[in-house]
């Protein structure tokens, strides 16, 4: 009997007008170097889902402090995922959290980070998140965001003070109530996500707000159905985010469960 695998591609660039690239991401245990995260980086794989992490976090603080603020925390993420093995989610994750929101603080002052994270064991897809980076999750055909922006603008559309039309282009819509970097005095803890059983098929993509403030989650379902294999979809979506000017830097991680083939 064969196990549940995972295909994966993941694209980081500083798109067109930023002059560095304050995203930093982890793929199941490669993560790029600090003096290396303004290069464009393309990488795909295909590997065991049992105990894979996968991870995006988007540094802000302009100069150096927001990309040493995603690189504190992407570089932290290799000894939690060695941690988590056999080890109960929430609260392993949580507790990291507390400790990346210190290291984020002393070693990049001034800068901070969101993180969103997927982790894969036992058949099940387990996420936790900070901030506004973005989980999606397409399965039969459809994509839905299985992650809330911990933002000014979603306090305002739960309130239904605003439309889903206004917060789009909206002014506060870059005010984030949540990151890694956060005063100590304040508790920051992630939002985990509900445990989704593993389906041959399914898609997960995680993404910095360069994707999503550029392409609608429309524009993204499309680009999806459009492109079986996920490097030629990660592919399109670059080139899509391009097309729309890439105003800010962009990453995306997608992933794609395939199940065992039980006759192996």
């Amino acid at each position: 009997m064969g196990n549940w695998m995972i295909k994966a591609a993941v694209c980081s660039d500083k798109g067109s007008l930023r002059k560095n690239n304050e995203d930093a991401w982890f793929f199941n245990g490669r993560h790029v170097h600090l003096s290396e995260m303004s290069e464009t980086a393309f990488l795909t794989t295909e590997t065991d889902a049992q105990g894979s992490l996968w991870a995006i976090c988007d540094g802000m603080g302009g100069q150096s402090n927001g990309e040493k603020a995603s690189h504190t925390a992407v570089s932290g993420l290799k000894g939690l995922q060695a941690h988590l093995a056999g080890r109960e989610f929430n609260k392993t994750v949580q507790e990291w959290v507390h400790q990346a929101n210190k290291a984020v603080n002393s070693r990049a002052e001034g800068g901070s980070t969101t993180l969103v994270m997927l982790y894969c064991s036992d058949g099940e897809v387990y996420t936790a998140h900070v901030g506004d980076s973005r989980i999606y999750r397409y399965h039969k055909g459809q994509l839905t965001r299985i992650t809330k922006d911990h933002s000014r603008v979603e306090m305002l559309l739960d309130l239904k003070m605003i439309t889903p039309e206004e917060a789009a282009n909206h002014p506060q819509k870059h005010i984030i109530t949540r990151y890694l970097g956060m005063d100590p005095e304040f508790v920051c803890d992630a939002t985990i996500g509900g445990r989704i059983a593993y389906r041959g098929g399914d898609r997960y993509l995680l993404c910095s707000d360069g994707i999503t403030d550029m392409l609608t989650d429309e524009q993204i379902a499309g680009l999806m159905a459009e492109n079986r294999d996920v490097e030629d979809c990660v592919r399109e979506i670059h080139s899509a985010v391009y097309a729309a000017g890439a105003m800010d830097n962009l990453t995306v991680i997608l992933l794609e469960l395939v199940q065992p083939d039980y006759n192996t």
